[in-house]
This record gives structure tokens, sequence and C-alpha cells, in this order.
């Protein structure tokens, strides 16, 4: 074992490793199902908004057209509230990606934040190496 140890290159590698791991589980356990639940119902909330009305050019329409189209007067209770609870989960996805990616990112910034505040207040404490020797 090496008697001069680069203890801030050995700590900075060891952070690096560290925050790999935990930026990995966190997307694991966090990330990927918030993301996969949120392309769903993205998914859902686009079908359930588009369908097609007879005698339009373009095959897609929202659910307000199809009632016009129909001649028919959109009731207020025909809020959709399917519609409306899938466009909440889908808001809902997106927030929990956007505190996810913040766990994920923040606790390797904080720990080495951390970690450099330790080894600045060490340093403090070590003997000078360049000092004259007077006398």
């Amino acid at each position: 074992m090496p008697k001069d140890l680069n203890w801030r290159k050995g700590f900075f590698r060891l952070w690096l490793a560290a925050s790999c791991i935990w930026v990995i589980f966190c997307g694991i356990v966090m990330v990927y199902p918030s993301a996969t639940s949120y392309i769903e119902s993205l998914k859902i909330v686009q079908e359930m908004s588009h369908y097609s009305v007879p005698g339009k050019e373009s095959s897609i329409c929202t659910v307000k057209e199809i009632y016009e189209a129909a001649g028919i007067k959109v009731p207020e209770s025909v809020v959709w509230p399917e519609y409306y609870t899938l466009t909440k989960l889908k808001e809902r996805r997106e927030h929990e990606i956007f505190i996810s990616l913040g766990v994920a990112f923040l606790v390797p910034a904080t720990a080495l934040l951390l970690g450099m505040i330790a080894m600045w207040v060490f340093w403090g404490f070590a003997p000078k190496r360049n000092q004259r020797k007077e006398g």
C-alpha cells in the first residue's frame, strides 16, 4: 500500500461509482414505472380524444366535433370522466417523473458537496508540507 494516498482522486472515484449505481437504481425503481405508465396514459388520452366523423376530410377529430357533426349540443354531463381522469393521471405521472429525476440526481450532488466540505475541513488540520525550516 502506497504511503501517500491521493484521497481527493480516490473519494471522487468512489463518489462517481456510487452515483452511477444510485442513478441506475432510481431509474429502475422510480423512473421506469412512472415513464411506462405515463406513456400508456398518454396513448389512452389520445385515443379517447380523437374519433372519426363521416364527411370530414381528416379522419381525426375531437369529441366536441363528433357531437356537432351529429347536430347535438354537447351536454354538460358529458365531461368525459374517463378522459378527465386519464388527463389527471398523465399530469400526475409527469410530476412523478420530475420528482424521481430530482431524487436521482440531487442525492449524488448533495453527497459530492458534503464530501467536498468534509475534505476541506480535514485538510485544514493537515500540516503544511512546504514550510521552510528556520534556524
